[in-house]
């Protein structure tokens, strides 16, 4: 379950934050799926906030954990959700 700043955790007013329109355009790339979308056929009501990972590593994060830094040739770290301003929330 993700949520942002100002957000209750578990809230349907998550859909409407800038963190949920950048998991919705890039969480894919790097392996996470909106557990309960509009519409799902579980027939679960749309929780904005409860996001999976499918275990399979997308070309985005193989990518990023592969790139290597030109000037010390040391591996990056693979970008997080933080980066992008979400906070991971753990009940």
């Amino acid at each position: 379950d993700l949520t942002t700043p100002g957000v209750p955790a578990a809230d349907p007013s998550f859909a409407g934050t800038p963190a949920f329109a950048w998991l919705v355009a890039h969480a894919r790339d790097y392996g996470f799926r909106l557990s309960y979308p509009p519409g799902n056929r579980q027939g679960i009501a749309f929780e904005p906030w409860h996001w999976r990972y499918r275990g399979d590593q997308p070309p985005a994060l193989a990518d990023a954990l592969a790139t290597a830094a030109p000037e010390t040739g040391e591996r990056q770290s693979a970008p997080t959700l933080s980066t992008a301003g979400v906070s991971r929330h753990v009940p």
